[in-house]
């Protein structure tokens, strides 16, 4: 274990990379509501198969971000010694 200091530096990077991490998730989550609301919005074009694969990677996206979050929780209850 390191000095107060130390511990002080870790914590407060760890709850910065999660912040960093869920402004990515918001980000995405609203890149895919816009497209969404687009399709929804269209007067004369039924939704196509290349919609349904950009929703589909912009949800891998969110998926994967949603992991990174779980990871750094993990990493935060360890930089604690908790749970």
């Amino acid at each position: 274990m390191g000095t107060i200091n130390q511990v002080k530096r870790d914590r407060v990077e760890a709850f910065r990379q999660l912040k960093r991490t869920l402004k990515a998730a918001d980000t995405s989550l609203e890149v895919a509501e816009r497209f969404i609301e687009r399709v929804i919005g269209r007067k004369n074009k039924i939704p196509t198969i290349d919609d349904l694969e950009k929703i589909t990677n912009q949800l891998r996206t969110i998926d994967e971000t949603v992991n990174t979050v779980v990871k750094l929780v993990g990493t935060l209850t360890t930089l604690f010694g908790a749970m």
